[in-house]
């Protein structure tokens, strides 16, 4: 499986594992930040993006594009998503991140709204959801780690 959809499949498992909830304190699992969440999908992934350390929103630009993400903000539409693709990291550096699945959709962590108990106390602690311009003054930029792509080609020749 390729660096992408490791990372892509590591985190929506997570989200879709209610044994994981959103946590600051125990950001490193079993529970996890919007920050830690995107760190261990593509630390999971093979990837250098937990240095020692997993970075927080104001750190993970400098960390991602020091692992091999490129900045593509200028290609992508932030209102729509159009542009985005799988495995997209959206960085608010103040205050969120997620990461953009496909389809219109993301996954992210985003709080735990007073329940401060390990795990999913609401099925939204860490969850998959439609694409949206985060709220808190829209994405500042867009990361994608620029995966080689190849192509098969068959030559067939009639006997």
């Amino acid at each position: 499986m390729s660096v992408i959809e490791t990372a892509v499949t590591w985190a929506i498992g997570i989200a879709n594992d209610d044994s994981h909830g959103y946590s600051q304190a125990n950001r490193d699992g079993p529970d996890y930040d919007c920050s830690s969440l995107v760190c261990w999908a593509y630390y999971n992934a093979g990837l250098n993006t937990r240095p020692g350390y997993t970075p927080s929103t104001h750190t993970m630009y400098s960390v991602f594009t020091a692992a091999g993400f490129r900045d593509v903000t200028g290609s992508c539409s932030l209102s729509s998503g159009a542009g985005m693709e799988r495995g997209d990291v959206l960085l608010n550096v103040q205050n969120h991140t997620a990461m953009y699945i496909g389809s219109g959709r993301m996954v992210q962590a985003s709080s735990n709204k007073g329940y401060p108990q390990t795990g999913d106390q609401t099925g939204t602690e860490i969850y998959t959801c439609s694409y949206y311009n985060y709220s808190g003054g829209g994405w500042d930029y867009v990361l994608r780690y620029p995966e080689i792509k190849t192509v098969s080609l068959v030559s067939w020749i009639p006997g």
